[in-house]
């Protein structure tokens, strides 16, 4: 009996390998059939978790389809996220094999194809869409994505691209334009997208890919696992984070999110980043009445703990996590035990994962109960992240904690924040970019905030697709000039924002770009003068202010957290979109100054 045959809307990624025919004629035959065999497993691997199915593998190239036999609206999405992916691996593989040519190309294409629905691997997918995705991937340049209109068109929402011109393919009677996939700047369907320049991802594809691998393999292993990151303010701590959401957002498999933000002062702050875990896990919204919230949690602990005493168990005590009932337990062991039985029944359904910033906050209660969940439940995939300072109390959770991963950020080096700096903003004079990244000594915070600035206030004009200074002509100013960071000021509180990505300030907090003083006046004192930037000598901002002085402090009201509503994150049931306390997936909030 033949397969039936039907036309879909299909996306079509091909990939193969460049520098490995060299590499193979240098190698022994056994060490280039073990490097291959290891590329296959990477690219089904990467492929199955965006979703795709690879067809088929010819010779060192691979041809993979989403749309079939299962279609989903983004389709064409996972495809640019698994061959971005796969470039960047194919890459670290090359490295870590001392063979530093070695790389990847690739090419999509999203269309009409014939697909046999009764088919397995090869011959699934036919037509002509499948022959030019093929030679779009041969016109990508080494560790290049390229893909067609139409699948930028699909996709851009989330992902980043640039022209790559017109090509002659085989086949086609007109030039066909195609474009570079650059990056993933946003959740699936530009999910939490910034609506202001998101600097690229530099300098931390090791620690990135070191959380993604410890994430699959503590929920293949079903095992609770804790990454502690740890970093000086400004960094990079929760542009990780953020990146990290990204991935996970783009992949196939379920998974709970949740993102809680210990407070520095305030009443009630001991457990408050878990009980922003709890209330976005229940849909609660800030200000919601008793009952309602009553209501909503009591039907999330329906709907996630089966067992009617566990959730006669659960239920008050998790109520008064969230300030809705009175203490109702006899000791903190009591609330422990709770809180761990309502995470451990999330996990059986779906791996959890809990993200917690600003840990050098965190009240010792908090630390303590960290500690107990990765002793108690450690047979469940509870994957938690700690973004914390490293002078602090919570830098050491690590070292006593079972299954723990300890990464720490150190300043980029000049190359990386060059890259981070022209990727910004494209044809940023040279040294401009020498200026800035001396004043930011590898804190990309700095620097990102830095060209903000320069672009708020006019001194950076784009033109085409590069930018030029423009503030010859401005009035004469005094001295002052961009302040480095001071590493040891308490009052840097912009860096407790994302480093290089979606800024994230407390609610009416005093903030200020600089971390100098927030109260810092024009007029005030300032660094020495520097003619290289704006706000030295002979600079437009005027006397004694720097590139990141301000009228006055900024007030930034209450509103979403980190990544821009990712306040209390899940990953299924419907979101709040006014509050940002839904589950976060399918949220749409925009990220926060």
């Amino acid at each position: 009996m033949e397969d039936l045959v039907e036309l879909r809307i299909v996306s079509v990624l091909f990939a193969d390998l460049v520098g490995f025919t060299a590499l193979s004629e240098s190698r022994d035959p056994e060490e280039v059939r073990e490097l291959l065999s290891r590329y296959f497993d990477v690219c089904r691997d990467l492929v199955e978790r965006y979703g795709g199915t690879v067809e088929k593998f010819i010779g060192d190239a691979v041809m993979a389809v989403w749309g079939a036999p299962v279609a989903q609206e983004d389709d064409a999405e996972r495809a640019v996220r698994a061959a971005l992916d796969l470039v960047q691996v194919v890459s670290d593989l090359g490295k870590e094999v001392r063979a530093p040519e070695l790389a990847a190309r690739a090419g999509v294409l999203t269309g009409t194809a014939a697909v046999s629905l009764g088919a397995k691997g090869q011959g699934m997918v036919a037509g002509d869409l499948v022959n030019t995705a093929s030679r779009i991937q041969t016109q990508s340049q080494p560790g290049t994505v390229l893909v067609g209109e139409s699948t930028k068109r699909a996709s851009e929402a989330a992902i980043a691209y640039e022209p790559a011109g017109t090509h002659e393919l085989k086949g086609k009677a007109e030039p066909v334009p195609l474009y570079r996939a650059l990056r993933v700047v946003a959740g699936r369907g530009g999910l939490l997208k910034s609506e202001r320049l998101e600097a690229p991802f530099v300098g931390r594809d090791r620690e990135l890919r070191l959380v993604k691998e410890v994430f699959h393999a503590s929920t293949e292993d079903r095992r609770a696992h804790l990454v502690q990151v740890t970093g000086i303010a400004g960094i990079g701590k929760s542009r990780l984070a953020w990146e990290f959401f990204k991935y996970m957002d783009g992949l196939r498999s379920g998974y709970f999110w949740h993102r809680g933000r210990c407070l520095a002062y305030g009443q009630g702050v001991t457990y408050f980043a878990l009980a922003e875990m709890v209330r976005g896990r229940a849909g609660i919204l800030e200000a919601e009445d008793r009952d309602s919230a009553l209501a909503k949690l009591q039907a999330t602990v329906d709907q996630y703990v089966a067992d009617p005493a566990d959730r006669r168990f659960v239920l008050p005590r998790l109520a008064h996590l969230i300030g809705l009932e009175e203490r109702t337990a006899p000791d903190k062991q009591d609330l422990f035990a709770a809180w761990r039985l309502f995470l451990e029944r999330l996990s059986e359904q779906s791996p959890v994962l809990m993200v917690f910033e600003d840990m050098q906050w965190a009240d010792p209660s908090l630390l303590e109960f960290i500690t107990y969940l990765m002793e108690w439940s450690r047979a469940f995939p509870l994957f938690v992240v700690s973004l914390v300072r490293p002078d602090s109390a919570a830098a050491g959770l690590a070292a006593t904690t079972r299954n723990a991963t300890l990464i720490h950020l150190e300043p980029l080096p000049p190359l990386a924040m060059d890259k981070l700096l022209t990727g910004l903003v494209p044809g940023l004079p040279a040294p401009l970019v020498e200026r800035i990244r001396g004043r930011a000594e590898g804190i990309p915070l700095y620097a990102v905030e830095t060209v903000r600035m320069l672009l708020d206030r006019g001194l950076l004009v784009e033109e085409g697709s590069a930018y030029r200074p423009d503030w010859a002509d401005r009035d004469p100013g005094g001295a002052g000039d961009a302040p480095g960071p001071d590493r040891s000021s308490p009052r840097r509180h912009v860096a407790r924002g994302a480093a290089a990505g979606p800024g994230r300030f407390g609610a009416g907090q005093d903030v200020h770009p600089s971390g100098a003083d927030c109260r810092l006046r024009p007029g005030g004192g300032g660094a020495p003068a520097d003619p290289g930037l704006p706000g030295g000598q002979g600079g437009p901002l005027g006397p004694g202010r720097s590139p990141f002085s301000r009228a006055g402090p900024v007030r930034v009201p209450p509103g979403p957290g980190a990544y821009g509503g990712l306040r209390n994150a899940g990953q299924t049931g419907a979101p709040d979109e006014a509050s940002g306390r839904g589950h976060v997936p399918r949220a749409r909030l925009e990220p926060r100054d």
